[in-house]
């Protein structure tokens, strides 16, 4: 099948975000393509120890996620220009820990947040205590295009 992502949450604010980020691994799929559509450059942000740079390049953020295992995430002290607008792009969000320690490493770059756009917020409490609920959330609609529908061509 095929999965065409729909992108309500920016048309009409202002105009836009200047780079989509996301978490890494599956953050990066739908960060790209938001990206693409939006027509602005994409900076994912790695998983602990997996960033080619050496430790001085990086700086890093430790949270605990939805299984409470301790993770760290990492970003180049100097992948992004300061005062960028960051629409942070994740496919899901459950506890709001990894979007937190995304954006604690956006804030410490001296970006800007823009806002956050995601398939999926889980309704748990703890989302009601993160630090990005005054940004905008937005939910991202999503229409799945099956074989059996007339617009699904070979």
């Amino acid at each position: 099948c095929c999965v065409i992502f729909s992108i309500p949450c920016v048309q009409s604010i202002d105009r836009g975000p200047d780079y989509v980020v996301s978490p890494e691994a599956t953050g990066w799929i739908l960060g790209i393509m938001m990206a693409n559509e939006l027509g602005v450059k994409f900076m994912g942000i790695r998983k602990g120890g997996n960033s080619p740079y050496k430790k001085e390049r990086l700086i890093s953020q430790t949270y605990v996620d939805y299984s409470k295992t301790q993770k760290e995430l990492e970003l180049r002290y100097d992948a992004l220009p300061k005062q960028s607008k960051i629409l942070l792009v994740d496919c899901w969000i459950e506890t709001g820990a990894t979007i937190s320690a995304c954006l604690s490493l956006i804030n410490r770059v001296g970006c800007i947040p823009y806002g956050i756009a995601t398939l999926n917020i889980e309704k748990a409490a703890s989302i009601r205590n993160c630090n990005f609920k005054e940004l905008v959330v937005k939910q991202i609609g999503v229409n799945v295009v099956l074989p059996t529908d007339p617009a699904y061509s070979d």
